[in-house]
This record gives C-alpha cells, structure tokens and sequence, in this order.
C-alpha cells in the first residue's frame, strides 16, 4: 500500500528532526512486526528523499 497524498504532504513539511522521528518510528514498528517491510521501506524513503 503506497503513502497517502496527505501523509506525502504532511513529510514534505516537517523539519529534519521530525523526520528522523518518523524514521526511526517506523523502524521500531517492523522490529516489532507491526509493519511490513515494503512499508517501512517507503517512509524511511520518502523520509530521506525530502
């Protein structure tokens, strides 16, 4: 499932530490198999992208 138009929007905004919020956020989410890895993959992206 890809990124939502307003969760692309809302990643354009934010500042870099709130990216590396989101980043690491995420990642805490797969170790704990709460999120698959295609998913993880695309925020961290869009994350370090923008």
């Amino acid at each position: 499932m890809a990124l939502s138009k307003r969760a692309r929007a809302r990643l354009k905004i934010m500042s870099a530490s709130e990216k590396a919020a989101v980043k690491k956020s995420a990642k805490l989410l797969f170790d704990s198999e709460l999120m698959g890895v295609k998913r993880m993959r695309e925020i961290v992206r869009w994350a370090e992208k923008r």
